[in-house]
């Protein structure tokens, strides 16, 4: 009886203490990361936030995945190369929308943090994916964007 005891507690304790592998940067969506914007007018908060860290080189890329709930309808995308702050900081902007993917032609981002599993920042795009009958892109708007990550 003792040693089938000890069996489930030692596989119970196995089984509980197994975490993913930190390699990958995902946090999940733990609740500790947010993206904030406003679409068309309206305010919108991506509460799910998958960071995939991917080392290349001697560079480490970040890429960035924040959905509403983590409901694949809306996604804002981009990738930022660890520890790069300032204007140039973000590239590959991506907003897709019921699987309608949207180029940016309007971008700009200001990474404020970027160090110690945190990245915190602030963005507005207008982006697009289809024309109006006279051949002009249908623009969405994307202002007021502002990140705070933890990985």
């Amino acid at each position: 009886m003792k040693k089938i005891f000890l069996f489930v507690a030692t596989l119970t304790l196995g089984l509980t203490s197994c975490s993913s592998d930190d390699n990958s940067g995902d946090n999940g969506g733990s609740g500790n990361s947010e993206l904030k914007v406003t679409i068309d007018g309206v305010q919108k908060t991506f509460n799910t936030v998958i960071v995939n860290r991917q080392v290349q080189g001697g560079w480490t890329e970040l890429t960035i995945t924040a959905t509403i709930d983590n409901n694949p309808a809306e996604v804002i995308k981009f990738n930022v190369d660890e520890g790069e702050v300032g204007s140039d900081a973000i590239w590959n902007f991506d907003y897709t929308k019921n699987g309608e993917y949207h180029w940016a032609t309007n971008f700009s981002a200001v990474v404020q943090t970027n160090a110690n599993k945190k990245l915190k920042g602030t963005f507005m795009a207008s982006v697009y994916s289809t024309y109006d009958e006279e051949g002009q892109p249908i623009m969405v708007n994307l202002t007021n964007g502002s990140f705070d990550i933890s990985y």
